[in-house]
C-alpha cells in the first residue's frame, strides 16, 4: 500500500512522511566482494557456454535460445560487474569522507 503512494507524492516532504517510520538503512546494502565475484563468474561461465555452442554447433532451437541467453549474459554481466565495482569504490570513498568529518557537498 505504501509503495503505491510514493509515486503519487508530489514533494520530498511527502515521501519523507511516508517513509518516516522505516528503520534507517533498510533498503540500502552496499555491494560486497562476493557480488563482484559472482558477476565475474557469470561472465566466465556464459563465455564457456557460448564457446561450447560455437564448437559443438548444435542445430535445435533450445540450443539456439541457450546460446542467445549466454551471449546476452556475456555482454551484460561485465557492465553490471563494473557498475558494482564503481559503486563499491564510491561508497568506500563516501565512508572515508564521513569518518573524517566532512559532509559530502551537493556538487559531488
Amino acid at each position: 500500500m505504501r509503495a503505491a503512494q510514493v509515486p503519487a507524492a508530489r514533494s520530498r516532504a511527502e515521501v519523507a512522511a511516508l517513509t518516516a517510520d522505516l528503520p534507517a538503512g533498510l533498503t540500502t546494502r552496499l555491494p560486497r566482494a562476493s557480488d563482484i565475484s559472482t558477476g565475474a563468474g557469470m561472465s566466465i561461465g556464459a563465455a564457456g557456454v557460448l564457446t561450447a555452442f560455437l564448437v559443438w554447433q548444435p542445430e535445435d532451437s533450445l540450443a539456439f535460445v541457450t546460446a542467445l541467453a549466454a551471449a546476452v549474459t556475456v555482454l551484460l554481466a561485465p557492465l553490471v560487474t563494473v557498475g558494482l565495482v564503481i559503486d563499491a569504490w564510491h561508497q568506500r570513498q563516501l565512508g572515508r569522507q564521513l569518518r573524517l568529518g566532512s559532509a559530502p557537498s551537493a556538487s559531488e
